[in-house]
């Protein structure tokens, strides 16, 4: 029987994985990390919450950058995956 599901993205658990994503996504997009943060605050509350898919959601971001969506079926996942996927710590 589950008692618990904990959520972490943030340093709590486990290291923030966020500086690590954006600088991934930003290299993929061909544009700074400080260009895409700006970009990626405006949309993330939509994309989080799930009023909009992860294609509206870089597809937004893609446009108000003026560069081309990579063809990759999550780019989502793939910068989750380069930074956690390099360095699992975890504390439990």
């Amino acid at each position: 029987m589950i008692k618990a599901v904990i959520f972490d993205f943030g340093g709590v658990l486990i290291d923030n994985p966020a500086p690590g994503m954006f600088s991934h996504y930003s290299k993929s997009l061909g544009v700074t990390v400080k260009e895409f943060a700006e970009i990626f605050s405006e949309y993330e509350n939509d994309w989080f919450k799930g009023k909009i898919s992860e294609e509206e959601f870089w597809g937004k971001i893609t446009s108000r950058l003026n560069v081309s969506k990579p063809e990759v079926e999550s780019l989502w996942f793939e910068g989750v995956m380069s930074t956690i996927g390099k360095k699992r710590r975890c504390l439990v």
